[in-house]
């Protein structure tokens, strides 16, 4: 496959920081790996600087070991949205900073995650996780 040729444009994940985490070979796949719409993907991956998603993920056809060392990283939305997910027994699993990185580390849709952070009772996603936006007492 030629990288970024027709529908097939590769793109490339990094944190808030700017630090690498992984490659998708197309817009498609990264839509699906994040839950990110194709078309934001397609919009934001080619800005210059890179953009700072409110997912709180950069995607960008760039490849580089570390955005930071070359771009100042601009952002769509500044408010940095806290997931918190939660094994079933109501013991705190983790605290992302961001719903995108939740997505990555559980393997849980993006619509999902959100849906069930939203709900006053959260349910049990998958046997493994519950979210909230905010900490639960």
């Amino acid at each position: 496959m030629i990288e970024n040729h027709g529908m097939s444009k590769t793109i490339h994940s990094y944190n808030s920081e700017g630090i690498y985490l992984k490659s998708y070979r197309s817009i498609q796949e990264a839509h699906d790996d994040t839950g990110i719409p194709r078309k934001i993907i397609s919009k934001y991956a080619k800005s210059r600087p890179p953009i700072l998603l409110k997912e709180n993920i950069i995607l960008s056809n760039l490849k580089l070991k570390n955005l930071n060392t070359k771009y100042n990283i601009s952002t769509v939305n500044k408010n940095n949205i806290k997931l918190y997910a939660y094994n079933p027994d109501g013991s705190l699993f983790k605290v992302f900073n961001s719903i995108a990185e939740g997505v990555l580390s559980t393997k849980i849709s993006y619509k999902r995650i959100v849906k069930n952070a939203n709900l006053k009772d959260s349910e049990i996603l998958d046997e493994k996780f519950f979210f909230s936006f905010e900490p639960i007492n």
